[in-house]
């Protein structure tokens, strides 16, 4: 019983690596294809109609049920993307500080309103021109999103950790049981440890076991 609970645990727990890998792979991918493109770079260092360009590129980007992608300026302010309050705990996060003071990219577990926890990944813009940075490209993959099509068992819980921002430990009333997955994505290199846990809903063979052993134990003496 418990080796059968520890292969589905970790049959589920490469499904879930495999498709966040896939998420984050692509995500991080538009992020370095946008940053690379020269309307980006040009629009950052252009004081008229930058708007007119840079609005349909990230409209072709941001397509439905997708991450979307934000444009910052140098500081990592907001320049052209679609505002809400996640956007602004991401623009606070250290992850932003952390690119606009050393000019590379960042990626860091954000925790937003109502206990959601996104992974942000942020890219320097840098200039053609001159080469120093212009601006910043960001988006972010929301785990729970990811995952809500995937058959998983009810109970399973997964825990995303990435750079300072380590997996969520567990919760009271969780069992010993758990696969870690260590993932790396995209051409600017973001690893991303996954963490599959089961809860007490998976508790019925473990307990299973436990009754068994104890009998044998009673009938061995």
């Amino acid at each position: 019983g418990t080796y059968d609970a520890f292969t589905r645990l970790n049959q589920e727990s490469e499904l879930v690596a495999t498709k966040l890998r896939a998420d984050i792979d692509n995500t991080a991918r538009q992020l370095q294809s946008l940053a690379e493109s020269s309307l980006v770079w040009t629009g950052l260092t252009d004081s008229y109609g930058r708007e007119g360009y840079l609005k349909p590129l990230l409209a072709r980007f941001n397509a439905p049920g997708g991450s979307p992608y934000t444009v910052l300026d140098y500081r990592g302010r907001l320049f052209v993307g679609t505002t809400g309050p996640a956007l602004q705990q991401m623009l606070a996060s250290k992850a932003i500080r952390g690119a606009v003071r050393d000019g590379r990219a960042r990626h860091a577990m954000v925790a937003l309103e109502g206990g959601r926890r996104v992974l942000l990944m942020v890219v320097p813009v840098i200039s053609q021109q001159t080469p120093s940075t212009v601006g910043f490209i960001l988006a972010s993959v929301d785990p729970d999103a990811a995952l809500a099509g995937l058959p998983l068992r009810p109970g399973l819980t997964v825990a995303l950790g990435a750079g300072d921002s380590a997996a969520v430990g567990p919760s009271a009333g969780m069992l010993p049981l758990s696969m870690t997955q260590r993932i790396r994505a995209g051409g600017e290199t973001f690893p991303v440890e996954v963490t599959a846990r089961v809860s007490r809903s998976g508790a019925p063979v473990l307990l299973l076991t436990f009754v068994i052993a104890a009998i044998t134990g009673v009938l061995g003496l």
